[in-house]
Parts: C-alpha cells; sequence; structure tokens
C-alpha cells in the first residue's frame, strides 16, 4: 500500500470528525455518506492486494515462521505457504484448522500451548468444514475468513454508529474498522474480530428481545474467544424493568457458556490441563502501567519515530476509551455494561497481553473500542472523544504495510504446480527501481528454487533472465543434473534463457560461476566484489506428467 493511501486511511478519524463540525452532521446527504464509507471499503480492498501473493496466496496472513514451520503438521509443509523470520499466533490456529478434533499426532509439538490455543476452535473448525474435512484446503481458507467478517462487521457497525445519517457516524465506523485491533485481528489471522463478529450479533439479538438467538450467537463468541465471558453483562436486561425477563437472559446465558465448559472437558481429556496463558493476567493495573512505561520509553528514543508515535496513540487512546466508560457511569445502558466489563478485562491483563509495540490488548479490547465509539455518538463533544478514542488508527495501518520479501526474485503459479526462485549464498541483497529489480552476485553464487507438484505429476521449469558484468567474462550456470548455460557476459546485458528442467516438490539449487576474478565496486575497504548481475528472472511452468529427474 502506498504511503499516500496510508497517510489519508490514517487521518481519517480527525478528517471526518472536522468535517462534521463545519457540517454539522446535516450539510450532506446520505449518498455522499455512503460513497465515502465505500471509498474506505476500497482502501481496505487495497490493503488485501497488496497483502495477496501469486504463489502463497493469503497465507501471508498467517505469519508462519521458520521454528514453527519445522515443526508443523504436514498441510503446511507441502503446500506453498508464506515463511517469515518470526511468526505468530495464527501460525497455531491455522494448524488447529487441519484437523479439530485435535487428534492429530503432530498437533502437540506443532501448536505453542497446544491446550490454551484449542479453547478458541470455532475459527478453525470453520475453515475445516468449509473445506470438507481437507486440511489443505482449510489452511488456504482459513486466513480468508478475518477478510469475510471485517466485511460483516462493516456492514453491521454502518447502522449502529447511525452512519447513515451523521458525518461523525462515519467517523466512528472508519475508527473501529481501521483500529489497530481490528486490522490486527485480519493481518494475523486471529480470533479477536470473527469474536466481535458475533458478539456484536448476539446485542442485536438481546436488543431486539430474540433471548434464545442471543444465547447462541453469545456461545459462539465464546468458542471464538473466552474472553468475550466478560461482555456476559452486557447481554442481560435491566433488572428492574422485567425480574423474569432478567432471569431468563441469565438461565440463557449460563447455557450459552455450557459448549465452552463441555469443549474444555475435552480438551482435558484429549490433550491435559489447559492454563491461562503464560503471563497473562497480573494484579490490578500492573501491566497497563507497564505498558506506559515502555511505550513511552520506546517513543522517546526515537530509534523508529513513525512506529513510537503511534503505538504510543494507541495506548492514549485504550486509556482514553477507559477514562470514558468510568467517567460517565449509566449502568441502565446495555453497551455501557459491554464496556465496562471490558475495562475489568483491562485492569487485569498481564505483560504478555501489553508488551510490545501496539500489542495484544488493543486486539482483546476491541469491544471496549466498540462500546466507546457508540457512547461517545451520544454525549457532548463527540467528534473531540471519537478522535481521542480511535486514535490506534495510524497503529493499524502501519501494521498493513506488506512485510517486503527481499530473497524472492520470482514467482508462479500455475494451478497445482508453483515455484518461487530466491536469492542464495554469494548473491548481493536484491535492489529494485520501478518495475526493475536486480541482484548482483560473486565469482561463485546460488539461486535456490522452491517448487511445489502435484504427487502425480512433476513439472518442467524455465528460467529467463538479462544478465551482465563490469567486464567481459564467461559465465556458467550448473546444476546437479549438470550444466544448463555457458557463454559470454560484457556491459551490455544479454538474454539467458536455460534449458527445461524437469523436477518435482522440493528445492533445486543454481549455481552461478565464473572463473575470472570478481571486480571491485570502488576503492573502500566495504565495497562490493561483483561478478554478474542477474535482471528480472522469470519462470515458465508447464505441468509434465510422469516420473521427474532427480535433483
Amino acid at each position: 500500500m502506498s504511503g499516500l493511501l496510508r497517510m489519508a486511511l490514517g487521518s481519517t478519524p480527525v478528517v471526518v470528525a472536522a468535517l462534521a463540525r463545519r457540517l454539522g452532521g446535516a450539510g450532506a446527504g446520505r449518498l455522499w455518506r455512503r460513497l465515502l464509507g465505500g471509498a474506505f471499503v476500497v482502501g481496505f480492498v487495497a490493503m488485501m492486494v497488496a497483502q495477496w501473493h501469486p504463489v502463497y496466496r493469503f497465507t501471508t496472513l498467517l505469519q508462519c515462521g521458520q521454528d514453527a514451520m519445522a515443526r508443523a503438521v504436514p498441510a503446511l509443509r507441502t503446500q506453498p505457504v508464506a515463511v517469515h523470520e518470526g511468526g505468530y499466533d495464527g501460525q497455531y490456529y491455522v494448524q488447529l484448522a487441519c484437523d479439530p478434533s485435535l487428534r492429530a499426532p503432530e498437533l502437540p509439538t506443532a501448536v505453542d500451548t497446544l491446550s490454551y490455543r484449542a479453547r478458541r476452535i470455532l475459527l478453525p473448525a470453520v475453515a475445516w468444514g468449509l473445506g470438507g474435512g481437507d486440511a489443505e484446503r482449510a489452511v488456504q481458507i482459513y486466513p480468508w475468513l478475518n477478510i469475510v467478517c471485517w466485511f460483516a462487521v462493516a456492514a453491521l457497525l454502518w447502522p449502529l454508529l447511525q452512519a447513515d445519517h451523521r458525518w461523525l457516524g462515519v467517523a466512528a465506523w472508519s475508527g473501529v474498522l481501521f483500529s489497530a485491533g481490528v486490522l490486527a485481528s485480519v493481518r494475523y489471522s486471529l480470533t479477536d474480530l470473527p469474536a466481535l463478529l458475533l458478539l456484536v450479533l448476539a446485542l442485536r439479538a438481546a436488543a431486539a428481545g430474540r433471548s434464545s438467538r442471543m444465547a447462541g450467537w453469545f456461545a459462539a463468541s465464546l468458542l471464538t474467544r473466552e474472553t468475550m465471558l466478560v461482555n456476559a453483562w452486557g447481554l442481560l436486561p435491566k433488572a428492574w424493568d422485567s425480574w423474569r425477563a432478567l432471569w431468563r437472559a441469565g438461565l440463557l446465558l449460563a447455557l450459552a457458556v455450557l459448549p465452552l465448559l463441555l469443549w474444555l472437558l475435552y480438551i482435558q481429556w484429549q490433550i491435559g490441563a489447559s492454563g491461562p496463558g503464560v503471563r497473562n493476567f497480573a494484579w490490578p493495573g500492573a501491566g497497563w502501567w507497564g505498558e506506559w512505561l515502555e511505550e513511552v520509553g520506546f517513543a522517546a528514543s526515537w530509534e523508529y519515530p513513525w512506529l513510537g508515535i503511534a503505538s504510543l496513540l494507541a495506548t492514549v487512546g485504550l486509556t482514553v476509551q477507559a477514562v470514558f466508560v468510568l467517567s460517565d457511569w449509566r449502568p441502565a445502558e446495555r453497551w455501557w455494561r459491554v464496556g465496562a466489563g471490558s475495562v475489568v478485562l483491562m485492569l487485569f491483563l498481564g505483560p504478555a497481553v501489553w508488551e510490545g509495540v501496539a500489542g495484544a490488548s488493543l486486539r482483546v479490547l476491541l469491544p471496549l473500542l466498540l462500546a466507546s465509539n457508540v457512547m461517545a455518538l451520544q454525549r457532548k463533544r463527540a467528534w473531540l472523544w471519537l478522535l481521542l478514542i480511535n486514535l490506534s488508527v495510524p497503529a493499524g495501518l502501519s501494521d498493513m504495510v506488506p512485510m517486503p520479501r527481499e530473497q524472492e526474485l520470482a514467482a508462479v503459479r500455475a494451478g497445482d504446480t508453483a515455484a518461487v526462485l530466491n536469492v542464495g549464498d554469494g548473491c548481493y541483497g536484491q535492489e529494485r527501481l520501478r518495475k526493475e529489480h536486480w541482484v548482483w552476485t560473486q565469482s561463485d553464487a546460488q539461486l535456490r528454487l522452491q517448487l511445489w507438484t502435484s504427487e502425480t505429476a512433476g513439472a518442467e521449469v524455465t528460467l529467463t533472465a538479462r544478465v551482465r558484468a563490469l567486464d567481459e567474462r564467461e559465465l556458467v550456470i550448473s546444476w546437479a543434473g549438470g550444466e544448463l548455460w555457458r557463454g559470454r557476459v560484457g556491459r551490455n546485458w544479454s538474454q539467458v534463457r536455460l534449458v527445461p528442467l524437469a523436477v518435482a516438490t522440493g528445492e533445486v539449487t543454481l549455481l552461478l560461476h565464473s572463473e575470472a576474478p570478481a571486480v571491485r565496486e570502488g576503492s573502500g575497504l566495504d565495497v562490493r566484489q561483483l561478478s554478474v548481475c542477474v535482471l528480472n528472472p522469470s519462470i515458465e511452468l508447464r505441468a509434465r506428467p510422469g516420473r521427474s529427474v532427480d535433483r
């Protein structure tokens, strides 16, 4: 996503709230508000397009780390999945989607704290069901679920936040949808946004007097993320309205908790005891205070100015949300009770939830963010409260910047066959200028070609590129099967097309060798020793039935 788009979306609450003050909420019609909302939706779509990879597709959102992939379930290792240096929680939830019964023998070693992760089984189970019980399809489906939930939440919140009738409603709507918590759930394929969606559906049913439906949605939210239990108070009717209705709703909520309790018993029987999570809880306020010290220190260090400021603003916004709820005591209002429940949870959250830049607390406390926005629209100086409540938007947009794949030179996918070409030993860092990209090599260098093919067929791979050098030299490109190309290269670009390679799933190492010594790039001590430059390499794939050549 371009810097211009991030800047525009990052200023969303400020711009929209300023427009609301100028127009007084009545200076533009419903059509213009819907057009603005549509523009924000287009912005989100643009973010998703930027995350899409031609080979890995949306597995880029799983944030699978190298260490976790080494012990992952087979469905994750045998198909194209984006791998990063460090991983995050989505890499564990997607493996639950491969076998939500938890009986796969690989799960205890593949999933960190399995008994803890397994509590949030609904989203993985949905992916498994939509995949027809096929583990590999479930892996591809799972990251889509948060994207679908984003659109569903957008549709539900538009009328809830009065976006059709008020510019401030559009500000609140965009503030929630582009908050750090919501976007982080999408970016890392987590359970927080789907759980919020189910909670909103439960609250909607409760407000409409549909108690049975309310209990069903709430039960689903608990199986998605058990921390939603703190918001149960918001689902109850006011006791002074009808004690009979209160008892009925209380009984239904108790029944809504039953599926979670039964599932926890199943986890204990299948895996073992489930703890609360390492360092997830602490003494009241201790985690919050530690987060403030960390964020102020990080911002003051000026190591990453934009990130430090954005993260500090997110912490300010979360604190304002809690202060806003506590300072405006209205237990008769359903959304106030939702917010109050989240504030209680906030006080007891431990360092594991708070720590880090724009930590997990922003996701865990999404109900507090939504409740604050709903309430702020009904208060005086609503525009000011909305600005302060939604200060996590810059941090959320920063998180959506696609991670550069510096090692990747080319990628292509054709049906069940896919290939990715990466730099290897002896290559310097990849360089780019507009649509051109290239890499300089030493006299001996490697390019690594990763391939995925179906079990019944190999593939025929053809590599093409343009090459040149700083002098005249002979270049030889080979692999374990022998020489692929030999020729003279000089200062002018030469087109290289390798002979087709018959390969199967795995990695092929291409060797680039030149007998001539590398040329020094300059006169300094740390200058690069350059042999040849490889420009815009590309891959052509063709399925090849039958047995493939050994690598």
